[in-house]
């Protein structure tokens, strides 16, 4: 689908044509569709129940991130 084929669209011709250009790239936009899903989901909430992280005394989490390269 292109920007002409997509009537109603928010989207400028110029934003369009990236999301095009992103589409070319699976990780990139695999990366972008959890994003948005979880951004999504997380403003459905009311504002009340909108969590920032949360410390529990005594325990603690280590992210470890590694590559093949």
């Amino acid at each position: 689908m292109t920007a002409s084929e997509s009537p109603g669209t928010p989207l400028t011709l110029e934003q369009w044509r990236q999301v095009e250009r992103l589409a070319c790239s699976p990780d990139p936009m695999q990366w972008l569709c959890g994003y948005f899903a979880g951004l999504d989901a997380g403003l459905r909430l009311p504002q009340e129940q909108w969590t920032f992280g949360t410390v529990v005394p005594g325990r603690s989490l280590i992210i470890l991130h590694g590559t093949e390269k």
